[in-house]
């Protein structure tokens, strides 16, 4: 009985075909909609809010928070780049149902409790025009023509194999004008889709926007300030000579935001010089931070010291 009342649910010719006509009308409005869909300039002023502050987080400028007060984060999941990490997707409604925004965090790299951002993405569904000179001003971009291969932007994109489409657009690469002075490098790419002339210089069309951060080896971040620093000597060294040191940080930022007497300290030559102590305001904690130190002259009270107590020859 039972194998008689499931072959008499079971559609005939007439219903499965009548089901398919049902669900190609659906595709058809579908499609329509998506084809049919046109972004306002509200929403283009909108995602450029949204990626100068992604920028900002990137670059551990603004804290991840920043973002959330934007947009709500609606799926936790894996995430792809970095691999592995996590996936924070958000809310991206304000622009239609089609398009895909989300962060990739990975542990903090210093063990301490939490997470970085190390990848923000938006998938525009479909294609958005933006000015790609629009971007480059907004987030501070190094601008170089040619291919990447020759220190260029823009990246040479390998053709198919046969008969396969090639892909009709251009996928450009920036590093910024001021990298930031951390364990990590910034990376920006926009993918474009050409335009009816195929020139990608003129591509309007945006489909991919893309802010990472590329870790750095001990050896690149030591080269980098290195270059930075030249022969200043730093914590872990002797100081060169008797005086006042002041100290600067690899982070510009921290530099700026520490007063130079809190970053100042007498060392007479051949002590070993240390970091400096400061107070992390987001864990109340105090952190020792690595500093190079550039001698700024004679410490006046030394020399009254000594001039009360000469040292004995």
């Amino acid at each position: 009985m039972a194998a008689l009342r499931e072959r008499q649910d079971m559609p005939n010719e007439a219903e499965k075909k009548a089901r398919y006509e049902a669900y190609k009308e659906r595709a058809k409005a579908a499609q329509a909609a998506y084809d049919n869909f046109r972004y306002t300039d509200v929403q283009r002023e909108q995602v450029l809010d949204l990626v100068a502050q992604a920028m900002k987080v990137i670059r551990g400028e603004a804290a991840f928070d920043s973002l959330e007060r934007l947009l709500h984060v609606i799926d936790i999941g894996k995430g792809q780049q970095p691999n592995p990490s996590t996936q924070h997707a958000f809310d991206a409604r304000f622009l239609n149902k089609w398009t895909s925004i989300y962060v990739n965090t990975i542990p903090r790299r210093d063990g301490k409790p939490g997470f970085e951002p190390a990848h923000f993405q938006i998938e525009f569904k479909p294609a958005i025009k933006m000015q790609r000179e629009r971007l480059e001003g907004l987030l501070g971009l190094k601008i170089v023509p040619g291919w990447t291969s020759d220190g260029g932007n823009l990246q040479y994109e390998i053709p198919q194999l046969h008969g396969r489409a090639a892909f009709d657009g251009g996928v450009f690469r920036y590093s910024p004008l001021k990298q930031p002075q951390e364990n990590f490098e910034i990376e920006v790419v926009f993918t474009y889709l050409n335009g009816p002339d195929h020139n990608p210089y003129a591509a309007t069309q945006l489909v991919r926007l893309q802010i990472s951060r590329n870790y750095l080896t001990p050896e690149q971040i030591k080269q980098r300030d290195d270059k930075k620093f030249g022969h200043l000597p730093q914590t872990g060294e002797r100081a060169p000579k008797d005086g006042r040191y002041l100290a600067l940080f690899a982070n510009d930022a921290l530099t700026a935001s520490v007063p130079p007497e809190r970053r100042t300290c007498t060392y007479d030559k051949g002590q070993w010089l240390g970091p400096v102590h400061l107070n992390d305001s987001a864990t109340g904690q105090t952190d020792a931070v690595h500093a190079w130190w550039q001698w700024i002259g004679p410490d006046p009270l030394a020399a009254e010291i000594e001039k009360l107590f000469p040292r004995r020859s």
